[in-house]
């Protein structure tokens, strides 16, 4: 072997390396742990000639043509050796390559001949090959060298990624785990960006960030359209969330959407619809706040002006008008989008929009923000005071939030007197207290006070708003059930909130239903008399949690307004045929100009 190498005829043998990587020549398990000298010694010799064969094969071009009948046979010996690793190299005294060496040469191999006839398809539906080909990312990614994983797995790999394969090889290969492939996608992407954002998309870096975002909606099972993504939260795309993929994917995002490639326009609609995956995921407003912090909305903007697929500007469109919109309802992701919004809004031009669609999705976000962002500044302004209403119903009093005493049980009520507390409690607080401190209120779940803060002030700006529109189905309601309870559902699933007003009862609510303070919060409706109405906010969430609702009561001084819209009803004979003028009376001037 010496002799031939020095002199380029390594080629020359190759029915010898053919011969000596026959998979009958594997040592089966038993024979790895037998005693015998003579058995150990045929193992050493069958390793050791192995090892050179596949050597020798990696350094030369065997003819296409012989490229099934030795694919076969280099893959058998290739998982004995991964298998048997340890063994080998501490029993064995053949030379037994590395694991990089070992795997990259064999996919390098795999690459080679898969032009040729049918090999492709017997080499990416071979049971296996895709957990090597992983194993051989992931030796470059720990390797650390962009010019290798370049070099290599650029050339070498990209064919594999769409092979099909399940995606069980593809987490073996990873390490074994779903959290073994986040970490590796994420290094992976930490490699390609180490350059700098500034810095030119080469093909190979393109042809990179292609292979990891092909390989994790592979795993998910991801399709061509955003909202597929909709059904359920997938394992790769939260394990990727617990490992801060959105950062990166982001900036990766901003990289494609800049570039001249034309093969970069495939990557953009990879980018939007794994992007939209992350944002439809339980929290995902969160997500979308670091999104926005790393340039998404210079990357929509930049993405807006290509020539793309249709699926991708629907997946854009998608992603702006009922991702991103919506989402303004929580008031970081507002900021944050207020802050991306001011730096790009010079840019906007809806006429260099390579689709009109999406300047029409362009012109939602902007509305959306715009008008929410009004609430923000007035909510952050030295002139916002902080108020609550004594919670109890039959008090009412509305005053600074920093004059009541809280419930030392449960850290959710307030009240205006140690009196009025007692009297709350007899009311039937004492029943409720351990559901408010255990945490069951909704509102409370996952949401900081300043997040809840101003959740409650875009409902009192939007009830303020609409109600005109909730004073007359109000009314209309009570024409033909005087006696129900009513709850005003405001939807922020929408860019612009859809409100109405539904029937309630203790025992049943059509539409949405609340936690387990529910009852409680009707009996607290029913006994105020008119001093405090029910709203449920239902907002934008991940997929099968669309509809929670949150409760927010609206609490009034008087029941001026339960009264007039009570007495407007009793009057009607027909729901359709609300007397205008009263309700205009009602809503000018404002009886309710001091609520909360």
């Amino acid at each position: 072997m010496d002799t031939v190498r020095e002199r380029g005829h390594l080629a020359d043998f190759l029915p010898l390396y053919y011969r000596l990587l026959d998979p009958a020549r594997i040592p089966t398990g038993a024979e790895l742990d037998a005693s015998s000298a003579d058995i150990i010694r045929a193992n050493d010799i069958a390793v050791d000639m192995a090892m050179l064969s596949l050597e020798a094969i990696f350094a030369i071009q065997p003819p296409l043509q012989t490229g099934a009948d030795l694919w076969l046979r280099l893959f058998a010996w290739v998982q004995f050796v991964q298998m048997f690793r340890d063994l080998l190299s501490a029993g064995f005294k053949a030379d037994i390559p590395s694991e990089e060496a070992l795997l990259l040469g064999f996919v390098t191999f795999s690459r080679d001949i898969c032009e040729h006839g049918q090999n492709k398809l017997m080499i990416t539906s071979t049971a296996g090959f895709k957990s090597i080909a992983v194993r051989a990312w992931r030796c470059l990614v720990n390797n650390q060298d962009i010019s290798l994983l370049e070099d290599a797995l650029y050339n070498s790999l990209p064919f594999i990624a769409i092979a099909p394969s399940l995606a069980h090889e593809i987490i073996d290969g990873a390490g074994g785990t779903i959290d073994d492939l986040a970490t590796l996608v994420v290094r992976h992407f930490d490699l390609v960006l180490v350059e700098g954002p500034d810095t030119p998309l080469s093909r190979p870096r393109l042809g990179l960030i292609h292979y990891a975002l092909e390989i994790w909606a592979h795993v998910d099972g991801m399709g061509v359209y955003l909202q597929g993504a909709r059904e359920s939260p997938q394992r790769l795309t939260l394990a990727l969330i617990a490992r801060g993929i959105v950062r990166p994917l982001t900036r990766v995002f901003c990289l494609v959407s800049s570039s001249a490639d034309p093969d970069s326009a495939r990557v953009i609609e990879q980018c939007l619809i794994l992007l939209g995956a992350l944002f439809l995921t339980r929290d995902g407003y969160r997500v979308l706040r670091f999104a926005l912090q790393s340039g998404l909305l210079h990357a929509l903007l930049c993405s807006s002006q290509r020539v793309l697929s249709a699926n991708a500007f629907q997946g854009l469109g998608f992603l702006l008008a009922d991702i991103l919109a919506p989402a303004t309802v929580y008031y970081y992701v507002l900021s944050d989008l207020w802050t991306a919004y001011s730096e790009v809004a010079d840019n906007i031009d809806r006429d260099s929009f390579t689709d009109p669609q999406i300047g029409v999705a362009w012109g939602i976000v902007e509305r959306t923000t715009l008008h929410r962002h009004d609430v923000l500044r007035s909510f952050e302004s030295e002139d916002h005071v902080c108020r609550r209403a004594c919670d109890n119903v039959q008090c009412g009093i509305i005053k600074e939030k920093t004059r009541f005493w809280r419930c030392s049980g449960c850290f959710a009520l307030f009240y205006c007197s140690k009196e009025c507390q007692r009297l709350d409690w007899r009311r039937g607080h004492r029943a409720f207290c351990s559901f408010y401190r255990s945490g069951h209120t909704d509102i409370h779940l996952n949401y900081t006070s300043r997040e809840r803060a101003f959740i409650r002030a875009l409902l009192y700006h939007d009830f303020k708003e609409n109600k005109f529109q909730i004073y007359r189905e109000s009314a209309a309601t009570w024409v033909t059930k005087p006696n129900a309870e009513l709850v005003v559902f405001f939807d922020y699933n929408f860019a612009d909130v859809v409100i109405s007003v539904r029937e309630l009862s203790e025992s049943g609510l059509t539409g949405p239903r609340p936690a387990h303070h529910w009852p409680d919060m009707i009996a607290r409706a029913s006994t105020s008399d008119g001093r405090m109405s029910l709203n449920g906010v239902i907002l934008p969430e991940a997929a099968g949690i669309q509809d929670r609702c949150r409760v927010i009561p609206l609490h009034t001084p008087t029941p001026a307004v339960y009264d007039r819209l009570k007495r407007i009803a009793a009057g009607m004979r027909a729901p359709d045929r609300v007397p205008i003028h009263e309700l205009v009376r009602l809503v000018n001037p404002d009886p309710m100009s001091q609520f909360h």
